[in-house]
């Protein structure tokens, strides 16, 4: 998946800017340029333009991109549009959806409420992160209707439930209550592809 050109939106609302001269925010390490473009690349007194700023953005979006892309997979929580934008939107922002997800042991109904949690900095709670997290929240249980990506990917094919089974049987969807969330969460017949791993098992 690739995030929508609203959730690229979403992360220049939340972000700010664009900053084309260098600044550093409160006592950070860094300065920023950009949307929030943060390093040591980052000298001072350098200037760029919108588009640069553009640049930089999308290829910081990138990195939580494929992060996102990355759990999702691995874990197969099959995120819609929105709930990938408001991830990717967090990960660029707090660096990566692990904690969130739990490594992936979390329902996305936890995670939702999770999200709310990560607005601190320093112990402290910071009334921008409040805001941030609750419309990624927002975001994130808001059901799809018309988001376009950024780059299209190709549409995604639901796969059969002996592929599925098969899956299950080498331990990708987990046990018990949570691979039962994650079946249905995707999409899939839980009792189904059960009755089709009982079947595999059996060598029938």
């Amino acid at each position: 998946m690739d995030i929508s050109k609203s959730g690229l939106n979403f992360i220049k609302k939340w972000e700010g800017g664009p900053w084309l001269t260098a600044k550093r925010f409160g006592t950070e390490r860094y300065l920023s340029i950009g949307y929030g473009h943060y390093g040591p690349d980052v000298k001072i007194g350098q200037k760029i333009t919108k588009q640069q700023a553009e640049d930089l953005l999308k290829k910081d979006v990138s990195k939580a991109v494929n992060h996102v892309n990355y759990i999702n997979n691995k874990y197969h929580y099959n995120f819609n549009q929105n709930e990938f934008d408001a991830l990717v939107s967090f990960a660029y922002n707090i660096g990566s959806i692990n904690q969130l997800t739990a490594n992936g042991t979390r329902s996305k109904s936890t995670i939702s409420n999770k999200i709310l949690l990560y607005n601190k900095s320093c112990g402290k709670v910071l009334a921008g992160l409040t805001n941030r997290r609750k419309a990624e929240r927002a975001l994130f249980i808001t059901p799809v209707t018309t988001n376009v990506p950024v780059n299209k990917p190709a549409a995604s094919k639901k796969k059969s439930n002996t592929t599925i089974a098969k899956e299950v049987i080498k331990g990708l969807w987990g046990n018990g209550e949570i691979r039962k969330k994650r079946l249905t969460e995707a999409g899939y017949s839980y009792t189904a592809v059960q009755r089709e791993v009982n079947r595999i098992l059996k060598g029938k």
